[in-house]
């Protein structure tokens, strides 16, 4: 059961686990189902359990919607079982009516600035010829770099050059999507990150959750020993019997760590998470090659229907680029979300959350008119890139740095390098082809397992804590 923090609770545990998230609670459900006679706390930083999963319930009224993760992502069915590829929508599909799951298969409509009406097939030829070139091209450098590791990862706009389309007019178009959904700029993507990413897209299906993702998340918490408002401040390893952890509400001993913390906090110059004694170089450079990317979302509901249609959960991009991209009529209501990544997102997220707002309205009135503001009723924002214990959206890999995922995520490599005593998870730590929260989910399962063998060969060696 989720507790406020209290002095009481130091331990010593078999294990603590940083971050109450998709990671931090798969790891604790599945210590519980594995061995019941280990003991464990989750230590969450913030006032709630779900991280980057979160769900706004009260800014617009009778509609909760996610500032964070917001579908079932990369849904396939695994042959020859009853699950899919997505372990979070395993668990929420028997109660796919209560919670209000619907298939998200409807294509992208697309705009002309200053026009609520999509264009014309005629129009977009051109400009999805562009856009499935680079996203072709993509999937075609990375299949052939996994044949040849030789290869190097070039960025997606040095791929853009080879292939010729770097400086056509409808490149920014194409690249488009990956800046808003990644959060950063063409010269900072890794094509092998996005190649995962696209390659895990390809045949499966997305579903949206009316009652809200982060909404679903917190649930999974359950009777977990969750710890709120319990920032850790300082890790203790490579100590006789184990980590001791310095946090808001005292000190915490466990024989083994998770660490399911964003990148963003792990690197974070302003309210770091320390290592004592300081991590390996390798995994110092390894945080630092998978850098946060700014993405935000604003979301504005409206008295009227603006939208000239009575479709729902429609998706939309305007046919010039850089802009943001929007979700809207979701679930038949009348709001709409701008989503925005990268520089566009940056230097209204910095400004703060009437700025956020302030951006999105121009973007509902360079598609629906000015006149559409009329009838704005009320917003809810994100703030992923100044948040304390986000520091951004998610993980990005930059070129060349897809085996920092790897080198996270390996456990063997924390027997060695982190005297088997730490071990990363979250979304950072998994193979884009199924990240965001079934990677980072899975990550938690994984990291779990390593950490139960950590704790079974210090019982084994007589360990005592110091």
């Amino acid at each position: 059961m989720m507790s406020r923090h209290s002095e009481s609770s130091g331990g010593p545990f078999d294990i603590a686990i940083i971050g109450a998230g998709a990671a931090g609670i798969a790891a604790g459900h599945a210590i519980r189902q594995a061995d019941k006679s280990k003991t464990f706390v989750i230590l969450e930083a913030q006032d709630r359990a779900g991280g980057r999963a979160h769900t706004d319930n009260h800014s617009i009224p009778g509609l909760p919607v996610d500032l964070g993760a917001e579908w079932f992502i990369e849904t396939s069915p695994i042959p020859g079982t009853n699950r899919t590829t997505n372990p979070l929508y395993d668990l929420a599909a028997p109660r796919a009516a209560e919670l209000g799951i619907v298939a998200d298969d409807r294509s992208p409509v697309f705009f002309d600035p200053g026009s609520p009406a999509p264009v014309s097939y005629e129009r977009l030829v051109s400009p999805l010829l562009e856009a499935g070139l680079l996203q072709g091209g993509i999937l075609a450098y990375g299949a052939l770099a996994e044949r040849h590791p030789e290869m190097p990862d070039v960025s997606v706009e040095e791929l853009a050059a080879l292939a010729g389309i770097r400086n056509s007019k409808w490149f920014d178009f194409a690249a488009g999507p990956l800046v808003n959904e990644h959060g950063a700029p063409p010269d900072k993507l890794s094509t092998m990150d996005i190649y995962r990413a696209l390659s895990g897209e390809v045949g499966s299906t997305s579903y949206l959750i009316r009652s809200g993702m982060g909404n679903f998340v917190n649930s999974l918490v359950g009777e977990l020993p969750v710890q709120l408002n319990t920032p850790v401040k300082r890790i203790r390893w490579q100590r006789a019997g184990g980590v001791r952890l310095e946090t808001a509400a005292g000190t915490v001993d466990a024989k083994a760590v998770i660490v399911t913390a964003p990148i963003g906090v792990l690197t974070s110059t302003s309210n770091p998470l320390a290592f004592e004694p300081a991590l390996p170089a390798r995994y110092v450079d390894a945080f630092h090659q998978l850098p946060m990317g700014v993405i935000e979302k604003i979301w504005l509901s409206f008295s009227k229907n603006i939208f000239d249609t009575e479709d729902q959960n429609i998706v939309g991009q305007q046919l010039h680029s850089p802009t943001p991209g929007y979700q809207f009529r979701l679930f038949g209501n009348n709001v709409v979300g701008v989503i925005v990544g990268g520089a566009l997102a940056e230097g209204p997220a910095r400004e703060g959350k009437d700025a956020q707002i302030a951006y999105a309205k121009q973007a509902v009135a360079a598609v629906w008119g000015s006149d559409a503001l009329h009838k704005f009723q009320a917003a809810a924002s994100s703030g992923w890139l100044l948040g304390e214990y986000s520091q951004g959206a998610y993980s990005h890999a930059l070129p060349a740095g897809t085996p920092a995922r790897e080198l996270l995520g390996d456990t063997q490599a924390a027997k060695s390098h982190l005297a088997n005593q730490i071990f990363f998870a979250g979304e950072a730590t998994a193979k884009v082809r199924h990240g965001g929260l079934p990677g980072a989910w899975v990550s938690g399962q994984r990291a779990a397992a390593a950490a139960l063998e950590a704790v079974h060969a210090a019982s084994g060696s007589g360990a005592s804590a110091s």
